[in-house]
């Protein structure tokens, strides 16, 4: 069975940008279509942080292209803007220079989703408590590698067996994180929205390629939308929707640093960011 590109999604977003929520509606084409992998992986099936049980961004990238090879299954994955920006070394393609490059080529003629969060603020301060944190347990000699994900979960799931909002507030009382601003971290984040903006999107939004683009704000997201978007043939009744928004105050926990990281942030939105779309 040959394999419908533009039938096929395949989600690009940032970290904190809903990606995860969206991504749950798309992983049901690929419950009959394609392949999932174990929750050991995520859904970021390209991030390269040293995690343990990911193979090398080249292995995975063999990977992916023998299961389409061999089996004609695409393997479901979120995609992050950072992910496609890292550089790619394979001996035998000297044409690849990150994994943009080998990702347009291999994703060439499916349908390809940008997910971008209007309030670009509100992703920032919630990417940046979650830095905190995941570095609070890096840095303690006390958390074994295997725990981090049950102490910290990035994502607000209800299918763990147990509240993750309160494990994730018991956990910033424990370890006591440091909540500040971070040049080097907002730096990282400048350059995951600039890349997305100025080098994914336009990229596809051209004539020739923008017929498979889907640009979509989380804002305008709802579970309604989604179904009808990437299920419009064949309706989902009943719906079990793991993902939902943290009710945690991110702001506050950053007390006199505040003031400080907005100033940074709304420097640089009226330098950029406000060009690209985003609202302030």
């Amino acid at each position: 069975m040959s394999i419908d590109r533009t039938q096929t999604p395949i989600l690009i977003s940032m970290p904190r940008n809903g990606s995860h929520y969206v991504a749950h509606f798309i992983r049901e084409i690929y419950k009959q279509n394609g392949l999932l992998t174990p929750y050991t992986f995520t859904n970021e099936f390209l991030d390269n942080r040293p995690t343990k049980g990911m193979p090398p961004i080249e292995q995975r990238i063999e990977f992916l292209e023998s299961c389409r090879n061999t089996f004609q299954f695409d393997v479901f994955m979120t995609v992050h803007s950072h992910h496609l920006y890292q550089p790619l070394r394979i001996p035998a393609r000297p044409n690849l220079y990150n994994v943009f490059d080998w990702f347009k080529e291999f994703y060439s003629g499916y349908q390809i989703v940008i997910l971008r969060r209007k309030k670009l603020w509100k992703a920032f301060v919630s990417w940046m408590f979650h830095k905190s944190v995941r570095e609070s347990l890096d840095r303690s000699g006390n958390v074994h590698a295997g725990n981090r994900d049950k102490l910290h979960y990035w994502h607000n799931v209800n299918n763990t067996g147990y509240n993750v909002e309160d494990t994730l507030k018991s956990t910033v009382l424990k370890y006591k994180p440091v909540f500040k601003y971070d040049n080097y971290n907002f730096s990282q984040f400048c350059a995951s929205v600039r890349f997305l903006n100025e080098t994914i999107i336009p990229y596809y939004d051209t004539a020739k390629l923008r017929p498979n683009l889907r640009n979509l704000w989380l804002e305008d997201c709802n579970d309604e939308l989604l179904k009808n978007t990437f299920h419009p043939s064949n309706k989902i009744e009943e719906w079990s929707q793991p993902y939902k928004p943290f009710t945690i105050k991110y702001e506050t926990y950053f007390g006199e640093y505040i003031d400080e990281m907005k100033d940074k942030f709304n420097d640089q939105y009226e330098k950029e960011f406000k060009y690209y779309g985003y609202t302030n």
